[in-house]
């Protein structure tokens, strides 16, 4: 999986993925075509939309930073040879983890008030717990790849329906909200442990826009005359409005900082040769002095870690204040969208990060 690092960095990394977003553009065109619609208009609104409006660009980023985790669990496979594709089922249960140690501080199971620590010490809690949850689901797919021959891609595909099997068990039964019996969904977190968003600061910033408005209002000018003669106004109370709901949050950031952890992890210590290693011959690396067993299980475990990452953006970190929930349908299609987002990253942290923005 590794070999195709031997190409020049410039083609390897810049070339080829850009000849894959000219295919992508390209065959994306045609189908536009043959629904009867204009490409061009197409491109123009993903260009105006999207890349030139702060609405667009805050979606992509709050989309973009989970296929970013679950991108990097698979790249960290690839380096080692592996397949992992059981990234959503690892993000599940990641997420199951991390829904089921919050609702032990409410006192969900035990139907009194529960222990509430404040945000900061709660979210790095969860973010461990759905952490270890990913990795623990990864494990005995893991282990039977290493020390028994099993297929990785098998197993984790089986692995996958039962992380789905078990979500929906879990939201029916003891993860239920009781107040809606016939959604499946956990109950929603304390606002206390929900990730700082961007639309955050736009909505603290309209308090003040909207007091402004009303003294306006009050001195008797009419809605036109606002417009007319205070411009300025007028515009950011616009954009602060379009903004307010804007789900981009600070896991994106970490997503930034996991990153470059996992650049430093993969070349720059001897696990990440190991890994590098094996990926390239595990003959050789066994020679080599590595315990090719236990570096596969290592590697195993911690691209599950990563896919269970990516729930603390969906649960912790949703734009909808009414959503920070557990869902079954909260990973499903982004697992498998990863596989794509590490391909045309090139398994490197920093394509990954460019690659699950553009997806």
């Amino acid at each position: 999986m590794s070999q195709s690092r031997e190409l020049h960095p410039l083609i390897n990394y810049g070339l080829v993925p850009l000849l894959q977003l000219v295919l992508a553009f390209a065959v994306a065109g045609l189908l536009i075509v043959m629904v009867g619609q204009n490409p061009v208009q197409a491109v123009q609104l993903y260009l105006t939309d999207v890349l030139f409006s702060p609405v667009g660009i805050g979606q992509s980023i709050y989309y973009g930073t989970t296929l970013m985790f679950t991108g990097m669990a698979v790249a960290l496979a690839f380096h080692a040879g592996l397949f992992n594709i059981g990234g959503e089922g690892q993000g599940l249960v990641g997420g199951i983890a991390l829904t089921g140690v919050a609702l032990l501080f409410m006192g969900h199971f035990t139907n009194d008030i529960g222990l509430l620590l404040p945000g900061f010490l709660m979210v790095p809690l969860l973010f461990v717990a759905s952490a270890v949850g990913g990795a623990a689901w990864a494990a005995i797919p893991g282990y039977l790849q290493a020390y028994r021959g099993s297929h990785l891609v098998i197993t984790t595909i089986m692995f996958n329906a039962i992380a789905f099997s078990l979500v929906l068990f879990l939201l029916t039964g003891s993860f239920q909200n009781p107040e809606t019996p016939g959604d499946p969904k956990s109950p929603g977190l304390p606002e206390s442990w929900w990730l700082w968003k961007v639309g955050d600061y736009f909505q603290m910033q309209l308090v003040g826009i909207e007091a402004q408005y009303r003294e306006f209002k009050d001195a008797g000018l009419k809605t036109k005359d606002i417009k007319a003669d205070h411009a300025e106004f007028w515009a950011q109370r616009a954009f602060a409005r379009s903004m307010k709901n804007s789900p981009a949050n600070v896991s994106f950031l970490f997503a930034l900082l996991v990153a470059v952890g996992f650049w430093f992890f993969v070349w720059r210590t001897k696990w990440g040769y190991a890994i590098r290693a094996i990926g390239f011959n595990q003959t050789a690396a066994r020679y080599g002095g590595i315990n090719v067993p236990r570096t596969m299980l290592m590697t195993v475990c911690i691209s599950g870690a990563l896919a269970g990452l990516a729930t603390t953006n969906i649960i912790l970190g949703n734009g909808s204040d009414s959503e920070h929930v557990l869902r079954e349908t909260g990973l499903v299609g982004l697992g498998f969208v990863g596989i794509a987002v590490a391909l045309m990253g090139r398994n490197h942290p920093f394509g990954i990060v460019l690659a699950g923005l553009l997806f």
